[in-house]
């Protein structure tokens, strides 16, 4: 896999490898009951919550289990997952937000 930005490649191995080196800083929700305070829980830098479910972007070094247990003090959790960041979050990682605004992203496989 390469990321490519501005004609440079800016990224490039095997696909798993290179979601891996970035970590895991993407916690998935389904709870029951008033999410609205997830998104101003220590360690998470950004957040999309709806009626009964949240994605929460974590920053560096939050810790995936505290958020977890806060959420638990509050509202009943059905469903919680840790993911890798999607290849967007990468390329927007490596190159900064300003490059992807009103364009496509090029990966190739």
């Amino acid at each position: 896999m390469v990321l490519i930005h501005e004609g440079r490649a800016v990224l490039a191995g095997d696909l798993e490898q290179v979601r891996a080196s970035f970590g895991s800083n993407t916690v998935h929700l389904v709870f029951e009951g008033d999410g609205a305070f997830l998104s101003a829980l220590p360690g998470v830098a950004a957040a999309r919550v709806d009626t009964n479910a949240a994605e929460l972007r974590l920053g560096p070094g939050a810790d995936a289990q505290a958020v977890l247990a806060a959420a638990l003090a509050r509202v009943r959790v059905s469903r919680f997952e840790i993911a890798a960041p999607s290849l967007e979050e990468i390329f927007i990682d490596r190159v900064g937000a300003g490059a992807t605004e009103g364009r496509p992203v090029e990966v190739a496989v």
